[in-house]
């Protein structure tokens, strides 16, 4: 044989391990443990947006209007989605805006950070504070999980996330009805976003 005729498939998952996520009451003080301003500020976005890594990492100050609490992002199929701001999130933007200043409204809302350097130093500030096997990821899972842990019905959570199928959104499956802009608050406490 010239060529391996499995080249390139990849071997069926037996078991999926469960999502890891923070519980609510170990945010505040994951958040406060994080002496990195701007990194601080960046997990803040994830856990109160669900996010994925690289739909906060390309947004850019044209794509929000803090005026009518909406932001606009590319999402993983390559499709404009645009969301709710909740509080929490509007504080961050609000505390990036006075902590760098928005600029250009081409610059990125997180300007400074590279996808591998959120990546490593989120996985390192989870590691400090006790979770080994949670990563960057883990905090999209934190988000759908709060939002599972209110009642939230698997319909809204896909919203929320923004996956295309209902199965992606499966993990988080016990839930019931509202408004998407109301659904999307997250309440963890006092977060400080603007002392060093």
């Amino acid at each position: 044989m010239k060529k391996n005729p499995l080249a390139g498939c990849k071997e069926i998952r037996v078991h999926r391990r469960p999502p890891t996520f923070l519980q609510k009451r170990d945010i505040p003080r994951f958040l406060a443990s994080i002496k990195d301003i701007d990194l601080r500020r960046l997990v803040t976005a994830y856990i109160s947006t669900g996010r994925r890594r690289s739909e906060l990492l390309s947004l850019k100050w044209k794509d929000v209007n803090i005026g009518d609490r909406r932001y606009t992002v590319k999402t993983k199929g390559g499709i404009w989605q645009t969301y709710y701001i909740n509080k929490l999130f509007l504080n961050v933007l609000k505390s990036v805006r006075i902590g760098s200043g928005s600029g250009h409204k081409d610059k990125r809302v997180f300007k400074s950070w590279h996808p591998d350097t959120v990546s490593h130093k989120t996985k390192k500030a989870l590691v400090d504070f006790g979770f080994p096997g949670h990563h960057l990821h883990s905090l999209r899972h934190t988000f759908a999980s709060l939002k599972a842990a209110e009642g939230r019905s698997l319909k809204e959570i896909q919203d929320l996330l923004g996956h295309q199928e209902i199965k992606a959104t499966l993990l988080y499956s016990h839930l019931t009805d509202d408004h998407l802009s109301e659904i999307s608050e997250i309440e963890i406490g006092p977060v400080e976003l603007n002392k060093r």
